[in-house]
């Protein structure tokens, strides 16, 4: 099948849904109108992995011919274990490393960011308790979305992959995000958008206090707005006048 518009082979599933019921994971498989023979097996209950639960997940891998392991949510899984720990998490997530290298089966950890970054986070920087949890992941992806904003970012980075990211938006009709193009494009009806707006009609240059004053939204985050246009190509930041630093509007035939 596809997935975020990439095609994907079809394999076994363990899904550990640590933080949902019964009912509300059949309500999702309704609504993505699943197969009811779907290779596809949910727990709801696990031992902390930082204890005996990573015993059970080699043997469930091994009986049950699983191919991709997801653990929804990792902090829910490790159980009580410190995630602030430096080497406690690189011990935990080392062997949990072991047991999927050794199997050849991909685990999928689904874990919450630290903070709300905006736009302008970084995907490790943001994972939630120690950099340690991440150091060992072959690639990471974060989910970032503005509040009030209905669709958001993809972020993607790897070893062995080109970073990139994906625009997505959230189909409600089916319960899953659904690929809107490169997020290197520049919504019409975002923050961002308007931010382009307000710099064009302030003359193609501006800082962020006046784009701000402008646009009557807090500095810091339109600061974060401002930095990740400049990331897409779409600003310029020129040099400062003063204490200020001006932002013009990359031409699109320079971009080019």
């Amino acid at each position: 099948g596809m997935v975020l518009g990439r095609r994907v082979d079809q394999a076994k599933v363990l899904y550990l849904a640590l933080e949902d019921s019964e009912r509300r994971i059949q309500d999702r498989l309704m609504k993505l109108r699943a197969d009811a023979g779907a290779l596809i097996d949910f727990r709801f209950d696990w031992r902390p992995l930082a204890a005996e639960g990573m015993n059970d997940l080699a043997t469930e891998i091994d009986r049950g011919g699983y191919k991709l392991i997801v653990i929804d949510t990792i902090s829910r899984a490790l159980g009580r274990a410190d995630q602030m720990n430096q080497a406690d998490m690189n011990v935990t997530m080392g062997l949990l490393q072991r047991i999927t290298l050794d199997r050849g089966v991909t685990t999928l950890l689904v874990d919450h960011h630290r903070k709300s970054a905006g736009f302008g986070g970084d995907v490790i920087d943001d994972v939630m308790g120690a950099t340690s949890k991440a150091a060992v992941a072959d690639a990471a992806l974060g989910l970032y979305r503005e509040r009030g904003d209905k669709d958001a970012t993809l972020k993607i980075t790897g070893r062995d992959i080109e970073d990139c990211e994906i625009a997505i938006g959230f189909d409600r009709e089916l319960g899953c995000w659904q690929p809107l193009g490169d997020a290197s494009m520049v919504k019409a009806d975002s923050v961002q958008a308007q931010i382009m707006t307000a710099i064009e009609e302030m003359g193609g240059r501006a800082t962020v206090k006046q784009v701000a004053d402008w646009l009557k939204r807090e500095r810091s985050n339109v600061y974060t707005e401002v930095q990740e246009l400049a990331n897409k190509g779409k600003l310029e930041r020129m040099a400062k006048v003063g204490r200020e630093v001006f932002y013009s509007i990359v031409d699109d035939a320079q971009e080019g």
